[in-house]
């Protein structure tokens, strides 16, 4: 399938649902999802019960973290480095069942990837903000005040 220009194959295991390298959240899954810093075939799925290859994503940039939910693979992709400037990032979802996939804008040097009420965030170090990004509504809204360069997330599932 072609989105936006780039080509994705998705081959879904027996339950298309893992959180990456993590194997936390939806504890369900039978599939590990890996992304690597390659620019060639660097994103990989393995079937859990037997670890054999069971798909590969063509290149989308380089990731820095991976959260899946509701069938959709979410992967935080760092901004590229140009003349000597970190610049903006980008939360990518790719829809596991159709290969569709969509942009999420962040900040620069945009670090870890956390999942909590439906909506993801990621911790801009370079910027020192949050991106929150709302699937549901496909906006995005900049959060200020974390200090000097935030650079790890993580979400109470129960608020605690």
């Amino acid at each position: 399938m072609a989105a936006g220009g780039r080509s994705l194959s998705v081959v879904r295991c027996a339950v298309a649902a893992a959180v990456v390298l993590l194997l936390a959240g939806e504890a369900s899954s039978s599939c590990l999802y890996l992304g690597a810093n390659s620019l060639v075939d660097n994103y990989v799925v393995l079937d859990l019960t037997d670890l054999s290859r069971v798909a590969s994503f063509d290149a989308i940039g380089q990731p820095d973290a991976m959260v899946v939910r509701n069938h959709r693979l979410y992967v935080n992709i760092v901004g590229p480095i140009g003349g000597g400037t970190i610049l903006p990032g980008r939360i990518v979802e790719i829809d596991l069942r159709q290969g569709a996939m969509r942009e999420f804008p962040t900040g620069s040097a945009n670090v870890d990837l956390a999942w909590a009420n439906g909506k993801l965030y990621t911790a801009n170090s370079y910027d020192q903000t949050v991106t929150v990004a709302d699937p549901a509504t496909g906006s995005t809204t900049t959060l200020h005040g974390f200090g000097r360069f935030p650079s790890a997330l993580a979400a109470s599932p129960d608020g605690a």
